[in-house]
């Protein structure tokens, strides 16, 4: 192969290199599944400390019932 083949070869692979760096289609796409599952994580964490409220307060509230059971038949 000539000097200007080897040449051509190299720009046209430098382009090619050079428009996949610039092209952006697919990274709107891309963004919106990090963000997704950024937000599934909080959103099973934050879960998890609700669900342990919740038990909490049931608890606290069977407690008061079986109290006042206790009390209105003793």
């Amino acid at each position: 192969m000539g000097k200007v083949a080897v040449y051509l070869q190299y720009s046209m692979r430098k382009l090619n290199l050079k428009k996949f760096w610039q092209d952006e289609s697919g990274a709107t796409a891309m963004e919106y599944g990090i963000l997704v599952g950024v937000f599934g994580v909080v959103l099973v964490a934050i879960m998890q400390d609700v669900v342990d409220s919740l038990a909490v307060l049931f608890d606290m509230m069977r407690e008061a019932v079986d109290k006042s059971l206790v009390s209105d038949n003793g």
